[in-house]
């Protein structure tokens, strides 16, 4: 005789509410993989223009294209009818933005540059006196050491 528990079932089981979750979930990882912000152009390609009668129309159906992922098979099934998709290219924007720091910092840039003086002048001298103190002691090597 097996004894099953049946909270344990209710946890290995998903709920509704967690299905329905991980299908929103999915909807809008797949929204941001299928939005793109190109938009396309379907251009006759040359030599092809017996297969391109049976497919007047294509060339006014890029839009069904643009702003979002298009597939391989997509892709090739527009080439197969004679025409080539083509993104356009966005023109750039001409507008120059001027573009200002503001310091969040209280100390003004003199007494940063004053302070920044300072510290090296404290090195520098005390680089000095360390080098001042080992030509008041000179270490001699003669040749009693062995390395």
């Amino acid at each position: 005789m097996v004894i099953i528990n049946i909270q344990f079932l209710c946890f290995l089981m998903p709920t509704k509410r967690l299905q329905n979750s991980a299908i929103l979930n999915t909807n809008k990882i797949q929204d941001k993989l299928n939005m793109t912000a190109v938009t396309y152009v379907i251009e006759p390609i040359e030599g092809r223009a017996a297969i391109q009668k049976n497919f007047i129309k294509l060339p006014e159906r890029a839009q069904n294209y643009s702003n979002r992922h298009v597939t391989l098979n997509e892709r090739f099934s527009i080439i197969e009818r004679g025409y080539c998709l083509k993104p356009v290219k966005l023109q750039k924007r001409s507008d120059n933005k001027q573009v200002s720091f503001i310091s969040l910092d209280s100390v003004s840039p003199e007494e940063r540059i004053a302070n920044g003086i300072a510290m090296l002048e404290k090195k520098r001298i005390e680089r000095q006196r360390v080098t001042s103190e080992a030509a008041q002691h000179p270490q001699h090597n003669d040749g009693s050491e062995q390395f």
